[in-house]
C-alpha cells in the first residue's frame, strides 16, 4: 500500500517538473530576462532532453528484457538519471514497470533522486533570495 503511494507521489512529482522544466524552457527562449541563471538554465534543458532518453531508454530495456536480447546496462541507466534525466527514469521505470523490484538498483536511484532535489531546493532558495533583495 505504502509503496503504490510512493509511486504516485514519485510520478506526479516528476510530471510537474517536467512541466516547470518546459515551462523554464519556453521562457528562456521568448524572455530577455536573466532569470534564470545560465547553471539552471543548463539544468533545466538537460533536464527536458535527458529525460525524453531516459524514459526511452528504460521502455527499451524492458523490451529487450522480454525479447531476451542485449540490454542497456544499469550504469547507464544510473548516468542518464545523474545528468539530468531523474524525472523521465522515474516515469520510465513506473510506466514499464522496469528495474522496480532491484533493491540495489532502487537505492541507487534514490540517491540520484536526493542529490538532485537538494540541487533543486538549492536553486530555488538562491532564486527566492535573489528576487526578495
Amino acid at each position: 500500500m505504502w509503496r503504490e503511494k510512493i509511486r504516485r507521489w514519485l510520478w506526479l512529482f516528476s510530471i510537474l517538473w517536467l512541466g516547470v522544466a518546459a515551462f523554464v524552457v519556453v521562457y528562456d527562449l521568448w524572455s530577455d530576462s536573466d532569470w534564470p541563471r545560465w547553471l539552471m538554465r543548463i539544468y533545466f534543458w538537460l533536464t527536458i532532453m535527458l529525460s525524453a532518453v531516459a524514459f526511452a531508454c528504460y521502455g527499451w530495456d524492458k523490451r529487450q528484457a522480454r525479447l531476451g536480447y542485449r540490454r542497456i546496462s544499469e550504469r547507464t541507466l544510473h548516468r542518464l538519471s545523474i545528468f539530468g534525466g531523474w524525472p523521465g527514469a522515474v516515469l520510465g521505470q513506473q510506466t514499464f514497470r522496469h528495474k522496480t523490484a532491484k533493491t540495489s538498483f532502487r537505492l541507487k536511484h534514490s540517491l540520484i533522486l536526493a542529490a538532485h532535489l537538494f540541487v533543486i531546493l538549492w536553486g530555488l532558495k538562491n532564486f527566492l533570495v535573489s528576487f526578495l533583495v
